[in-house]
């Protein structure tokens, strides 16, 4: 059963990851109309609490706060599956992996994309998201590991 747990959690970070280079293999003009459609929605609710933004500045925010949230996400699928099933020994080594494997992929992808671009910035983005979610499955296991051990010795 054991194994059966291994192989799911990494099975999700494979099919997350799919779903972060989908969303890269969508043509910019697609892209661009989705996340014009949500930032509308967000904007107009706002107007309705007569809060006043830009649009257009608005949307480029949003677009790049979907990086930042959609590799967070990813940082805490990995964090998860190495803290409890790493592939190599070094646990700081296959979040590294990850880390710079995952954001230069999703570039390059967007790179050969029509309409999309391809941006370091972007890679910047995407792994400081990874590394706050994996970030806080560290420290959410240190805090678990203190209140077990305090529990232990209580």
């Amino acid at each position: 059963m054991k194994k059966f747990y291994k192989f799911m959690i990494w099975l999700l970070v494979v099919l997350y990851i799919g779903f972060i280079f989908a969303n890269s293999l969508m043509d910019g003009e697609t892209s661009g109309r989705i996340s014009m459609k949500i930032a509308q929605i967000i904007v107009d609710y706002f107007q309705k609490l007569e809060i006043r933004m830009s649009l257009a500045l608005f949307h480029s925010l949003l677009r790049k706060l979907a990086h930042f949230i959609e590799f967070f996400g990813l940082g805490i699928l990995v964090g998860i599956a190495i803290a409890t099933c790493p592939l190599f020994k070094s646990r700081i080594i296959n979040f590294v992996l990850f880390l710079i494997a995952v954001p230069v992929t999703d570039e390059v992808i967007q790179y050969y994309v029509p309409d999309r671009v391809s941006t370091v910035k972007d890679m910047i983005i995407d792994a400081s998201g990874m590394l706050a979610g994996g970030f806080l499955v560290y420290v959410t296991y240190l805090i678990l590991k203190d209140i077990t051990s305090m529990l232990k010795n209580a």
